[in-house]
């Protein structure tokens, strides 16, 4: 079984591609409560790295995953560039033997998306690389192919914890009058932050855009 958690579609694209190519299925951990793996059965994570971290929803998720009588275990992390001490993190709770990072295109907003000579760019590597990574995974290697960058410290055990304590807030973000009411990204939010706005809202948000 291969779980998942994304945000936008980077680490689910991944879990999939993966899951595909070994005949496995890709769930999303949002909609699980938990997993027993079966004897003899390959157990993976793909998840997105935030601010060098495990996300805490895929820490949640992994502390309630049972894993002992799985013949092998395994964890991808999405990233922009590198993960800091995101697999030492996670490797207190989950016991994965194959772990490795994959650069996908950036979605952290605040930070500024990549351009899209760049995101093409990133996919095409990411579809070259994913043969090396599923080959591994089907012979069950043990191996940490990981890109952890410089400063590890200051990175996953202050940014992070920084990230989880001050930037995690929604209220900063909010519909502009180019919003049509569709509702599809509150229908693909995993966490349920998004609703569709109300008319009120709408006519509050074209205010203060005009302000």
């Amino acid at each position: 079984m291969i779980f998942y958690f994304s945000g936008t579609g980077n680490s689910k694209w991944v879990a999939e591609e993966i899951a595909a190519a070994v005949g496995d299925d890709a769930v999303d951990l949002t909609e699980t409560d938990g997993y027993t793996a079966q004897p003899g059965e390959t157990i993976g994570l793909i998840f997105p790295v935030h601010a060098w971290g495990v996300p805490e929803v895929v820490m949640t998720f992994v502390k309630s995953l049972q894993t002992r009588a799985a013949a092998y275990c395994f964890a991808v992390c999405t990233c922009s560039r590198e993960v800091g001490r995101t697999m030492d993190q996670l490797s207190r709770v989950y016991p994965a033997q194959g772990k490795w990072s994959l650069v996908m295109p950036s979605n952290y907003v605040p930070q500024g998306v990549d351009a899209p000579p760049v995101v093409k760019q990133k996919i095409l590597a990411a579809r070259k690389r994913l043969p090396e990574l599923i080959a591994a995974i089907q012979k069950k290697i043990s191996v940490e192919e990981v890109h952890k960058g410089k400063g590890l410290f200051l990175k996953t055990m202050l940014g992070n914890r920084g990230f989880n304590q001050f930037a995690r807030g929604t209220a900063v973000f909010a519909a502009t009058p180019a919003c049509i009411g569709c509702g599809r990204c509150a229908e693909v939010c995993h966490m349920q932050l998004i609703h569709t706005p109300t008319r009120s809202e709408e006519r509050r948000v074209g205010k203060e855009c005009r302000s």
